[in-house]
This record gives C-alpha cells, structure tokens and sequence, in this order.
C-alpha cells in the first residue's frame, strides 16, 4: 500500500463525501424512475371512458358489487390490492378525503382488488378513487395523486373532490393519463 501524503489525506475525506452523495443519488434517482408506472399504460380506461354507456357501466358494476338496486348516491368507494406496496403511500391521503366526504355525509368503502370477481378493464389500477355524486352520477374515476408517493401535496383528486362536494362539477372526470405509484390490477 502507498502511503498518502499529507495532500492527499487532505483531499481523501472531500472526494470519499462526494462518490458517496453521487452513488446515492443515482441510486435514489434509478429506484425512483422504476417505481413509477402510468395508471393507465394501455389506455383501455381512456378508451372505455370515451363511450356514451361507460357511466352506467361502471355505476351498474358497483351496484352489483355492493348488492345495491338503486344508483350509488353520495359514495366514495377506495379501490385498492392488498399485494400493492403503493397503499402505504396513499393511507394519509385517503385519511384526509373520508375526513372531507365524512362532513357531506358521503358513504365511503374500500374494495380490494381480489375480493372483485372480475376486475374490469376500465379499473387498470390500484389505488384508485371512484366518487358517484348526490345524483348517482360517476363524478370521478382515477388514481389519488402522481409522483414518486403519491401524497396528498401531489393530488391529482383534491380539486375534483372539492368541486364534487361543493356541487360545482359539470360532469364526469376521468384521470387517465397520470404517473405513480400504482399497482396493474389485471
């Protein structure tokens, strides 16, 4: 081994530091981009969404599914996968939504992704939100927020939420074309 002169101890610690914080990032940077993934990487939903009857389709889906004969009035349903690693980026956002829809007594439920017989096509991921308003109507369909966690401070619903509960929202949203952490549910 060559031992270092008093130049180079000085220099050792500063380089060392610096190869550590790059290593770091880049990995940090090569984690990040593999875990985000499109909500809706085939564009089925954006697809579906697109024809007159998907509004009933979806509402007629759910009511089966909950065992329900009349249209899903003022319900907020979490759609989510057990299996998916993205439910714990998503919980406090969820918290903060029931906490919302509670004041404007919205039912709200969480249906997991295994628990459907048959997950449609126009469901392409997990988490997902689907709000059906005071008159039956699909108001939204999508994932929460975008970005790496999918925070609330990344909401792609909030603003759709607070329209929707204020009875401002002139018709159905559907959020297709967005990038986190999201799970394929087929």
């Amino acid at each position: 081994m060559f031992p270092l002169t008093t130049r180079a101890k000085r220099w050792f610690g500063p380089i060392a530091l610096a190869l550590w914080l790059l290593l770091s990032i880049s990995a940090l940077a090569a984690f990040s981009v593999s875990s985000l993934a499109p909500f809706d990487p085939n564009q089925t939903l954006w697809g579906l969404s697109n024809k007159t009857e998907f509004n009933q389709e979806v509402n007629a889906y759910f009511q089966d599914v909950l065992g329900q004969s009349s249209p899903l009035k003022q319900q907020v349903l979490h759609i989510r996968d057990k299996a998916c690693r993205c439910n714990s980026y998503s919980s406090a956002h969820i918290r903060q939504l029931n906490a919302e829809f509670a004041e404007y007594h919205y039912t709200q439920q969480t249906l997991d992704t295994s628990e459907l017989a048959n997950v449609p096509a126009w469901l392409p991921s997990s988490p997902a939100l689907i709000i059906f308003n005071e008159n039956g109507e699909l108001a939204y369909l999508g994932p929460y927020s975008g970005g790496l966690f999918c925070s609330p401070t990344s909401s792609l619903a909030n603003s759709f939420v607070e329209a929707i509960l204020q009875k401002r929202q002139p018709g159905t949203v559907v959020i297709t074309e967005a990038e986190g952490c999201y799970c394929a549910t087929s």
